[in-house]
């Protein structure tokens, strides 16, 4: 038996960059109670149930049950989906053959390294493919057959739609659709296992096989506005491979409900001139993690 130490330098790590933002002006999921004798309450979801108070003249503290934050805020999240918002995929057929590259052409399994592709969206749905880290672009021919081939992308305003795609993500299938000077065609492959735009269905039959199955290296989708949740996420990177030097890759994302420190100067409850409060609220947990350590690549 052989064992092999592989040693890397320092300089072949990418630090990790966070940032943590906080939010000033959001709304509590609240119900209104109105009584005949015109005395009204809210109930907060926030409030309901909680494990300690405390009140002083100027200050109250209260530590809430444990809670999804989802459901304290009122939620007015937009969800942009995979067409919408750039995303990086790996691409693979139903046998997991993933697409690759040899000399500028895209074969279906092959040879070559499995392309990662970046979905650049230009307008709604309609994307242009970046290959790699590199500025190089998927584009198909403008004769027939429509060979789809990797390249800088140097194209006239005519040529542009040459080099973009309309992209389709449902069930868990992606479909890129081109448009040829014969119509619209998928991006799909025959015997030869080469990537052309000659993917069409005629009543529910395919011809050629253009529905892939993609692997995500981003998310295909993001939350935007405002997103409450807590989730626990593993992930870890590999210094020897050269997508791990550049991406994080997580391998799970699971909600925890948490304990809600809430905090709010009881002075202010008082003034007639203040119409709203503000309220602090903190995740009441020092070790988030289930596991309580680091989790091993799996």
């Amino acid at each position: 038996m052989t064992f092999v130490v592989q040693n890397e330098s320092l300089s072949a790590l990418t630090p990790v960059k966070f940032a943590y933002r906080y939010n000033s002006e959001e709304v509590f999921d609240s119900d209104t109670n109105l009584f005949k004798s015109n005395f009204s309450y809210y109930k907060h979801e926030l409030l309901d149930q909680f494990q300690d108070a405390a009140f002083s003249k100027q200050n109250c503290i209260v530590l809430t049950d444990t809670k999804k934050l989802n459901s304290v805020f009122k939620n007015k999240v937009t969800e942009l989906s995979i067409g919408q918002v750039p995303a990086s995929v790996y691409l693979k057929t139903k046998t997991n053959h993933f697409l690759t590259e040899t000399d500028g052409l895209i074969y279906v399994g092959g040879t070559g390294e499995r392309l990662m592709i970046t979905l650049d969206p230009v307008e709604d749905n309609i994307v242009e493919l970046n290959v790699g880290s590199t500025e190089r672009y998927i584009k198909i021919d403008d004769t027939y057959p429509f060979t789809a081939s990797i390249e800088e992308r140097i194209l006239s305003d005519e040529e542009l739609y040459l080099a973009q795609f309309e992209v389709e993500y449902q069930h868990g299938f992606l479909t890129l659709k081109a448009t040829t000077p014969e119509g619209p065609r998928y991006l799909s492959y025959g015997a030869d296992r080469v990537l052309r735009a000659v993917g069409l269905e005629m009543n529910d039959v395919i011809i050629n096989s253009y529905r892939f199955i993609p692997e995500f290296v981003t998310s295909p989708s993001i939350a935007y506005n405002f997103d409450p949740t807590t989730r626990e996420v593993k992930y870890y990177n590999e210094i020897s491979s050269v997508d791990g030097r550049k991406n994080v890759l997580i391998r799970s994302s699971t909600e925890n409900n948490t304990n809600l420190l809430v905090s709010c100067p009881t002075v202010d409850l008082s003034l007639e001139s203040l119409s709203s409060v503000s309220v602090n609220i903190a995740i009441a947990k020092t070790n988030f993690s289930s596991s309580g350590t680091y989790t091993p690549s799996i």
